[in-house]
């Protein structure tokens, strides 16, 4: 098995080794005993790229001992095995479960939590590597859900064999999904044409092609459109921006940096929904969000 991080393979002692961890974690789960602090004194997974991406605590001789048999070796090891959208899932879930407690029952503050369950005070990196930012829907999600910091250099592997053989299939299928998109789009463009304070894509030339990766609107300011953009998450539609500018990330030292029409995208566009698996139904109800929200807002 190759681990993707580092581009090496994992020998077959290492991965059963993981295996039988998950596997003595699932008996305990389904024997409703405690996990929370959980520690396996004979089993055990050898250091990976991936400790070497958090702070953890290590011996005497200055050897990584945090993430060897404990929750958080769970985690690295179900992370090599587990599609991305379900570790992503593990980890929101655990995040929220763990700030749920610490607000609702607080008798252990978050730092103490994490201690008892062995694990590192930012383990969320682990979806993405040094990547700060959630899913748009995450109930702690700041206004901006959209903006993100880096934390820490890191590859963003977040596809594995499985996926990418999927990812080849789907690539049959390309060209209807991308009409599909191209109707979704036109449909934007003819509705949305008639709200005079919303900015929409200009016109594909003739002689190009488009993807419709995307499709973007802009209102006139940067407190219209992150109202819009709260607005249309408070019923239900996800939208986000793309791409956040680099030289706002202070991960990257580069303050001093002006460029203007890039913050000028940053701060007043919007990217709505548009993927081949939109029905019909949901388009129209999106349509009649920002419709909605341009009459709540006399624009």
């Amino acid at each position: 098995m190759k681990n993707k991080l580092t581009n090496e393979r994992i020998n077959s002692s290492e991965v059963a080794n993981m295996l039988r961890l998950l596997v003595r974690v699932r008996n305990i789960c389904c024997h409703d005993d405690i996990l929370l602090s959980f520690i396996d004194d004979k089993l055990g997974i050898k250091t990976t790229k991936y400790h070497q991406e958090f702070n953890l605590k290590t011996d005497k001789n200055n050897n990584i001992i945090q993430g060897k048999k404990d929750l958080f070796a769970i985690l690295i090891s179900i992370k090599l095995f587990s599609s991305k959208d379900k570790f992503n899932s593990l980890i929101d879930n655990l995040s929220s479960l763990i700030t749920k407690y610490d607000e609702e029952i607080g008798s252990l503050n978050r730092n103490q939590l994490l201690s008892i369950m062995h694990l590192p005070e930012k383990f969320e990196k682990l979806s993405y590597l040094g990547l700060c930012s959630k899913s748009g829907f995450e109930s702690t999600v700041d206004k901006k859900w959209w903006a993100f910091d880096v934390s820490c250099y890191g590859r963003r592997d977040i596809m594995n064999d499985i996926s990418s053989a999927i990812g080849r299939e789907q690539l049959k299928k390309l060209p209807d999904f991308i009409q599909k998109r191209r109707n979704i789009s036109k449909i934007y463009d003819r509705e949305l044409s008639k709200l005079k304070w919303l900015t929409l894509p200009p016109s594909i030339p003739e002689d190009c092609k488009s993807s419709y990766y995307f499709y973007w609107v802009q209102l006139k300011n940067q407190d219209l459109r992150d109202q819009m953009a709260n607005y249309l998450k408070k019923h239900q539609i996800y939208t986000t921006f793309r791409y956040y500018p680099l030289h706002w990330v202070k991960f990257y030292h580069m303050d001093q940096i002006q460029l203007k029409n890039a913050e000028q995208a940053a701060q007043t566009t919007l990217c709505i929904p548009i993927h081949q698996s939109l029905t019909e139904e949901e388009l129209t109800y999106i349509i009649h969000v920002i419709c909605s929200f341009g009459k709540e807002n006399n624009l």
